[in-house]
């Protein structure tokens, strides 16, 4: 009997260590800090390549009926939804050339601003789905309600319309896109 207890006693240990497996555990929390981002470029549609808009204006039927730049695609890469806004840095058009008299050319009653495509989740806000005079005193909404996301692109178009009201010489202007998170 005591061979058959010292027997059990023994397959009872061992049992007993091989259910006693080790195991530990632990976690760690990760945290990911987000900013608000916000990025805008702008290329000719043509190159992929940042480019200023030459706008040629030579000859009669040019000069009588304006001329329309090339079309401009504008990309965003937002966090949050957005709107784009677009004005003239200045109410006037910087002159350089020859002339020493009435170079005094005013953006809005000679520069026009349309979005030609809009592939972004927002809408063509203020009219711009046809030109509207570009102001060098406030901003024009351009692009509403659009959501967040990557690579949101529009383009846009410039018409000039100087008309025979100035004189030769070039004449420059800074347009500037605003995007504004919400």
């Amino acid at each position: 009997m005591r061979q058959l207890f010292t027997t059990l006693l023994f397959i009872t240990a061992i049992t007993t260590a091989n259910a006693q497996n080790a195991s530990s555990g632990a976690s760690q929390t990760v945290s990911l800090a987000l900013a608000n981002v916000v990025q805008i470029s702008q290329f000719s549609a043509g190159n992929g390549n940042s480019s200023a808009v030459t706008m040629p204006l030579m000859g009669t039927d040019v000069m009588n009926n304006g001329i329309e730049s090339p079309e401009y695609s504008v990309s965003i890469n937002s966090t949050n939804g957005f709107s784009v806004k677009a004005q003239a840095v200045s109410e006037y058009f910087t002159y350089s050339g020859p002339a020493t008299t009435n170079t005094t050319m005013k953006v809005s009653d000679v520069l026009a601003l349309k979005v030609t495509n809009n592939s972004t989740t927002g809408n063509i806000a203020g009219g711009h789905s046809q030109f509207q005079p570009v102001s060098g005193s406030a901003q024009s909404q351009v692009i509403t309600d659009a959501s967040r996301g990557a690579n949101q692109t529009f383009a846009v178009k410039y018409k000039a319309t100087p008309g025979y009201d100035y004189p030769g010489g070039t004449y420059t202007a800074s347009i500037i896109y605003t995007v504004t998170q919400f």
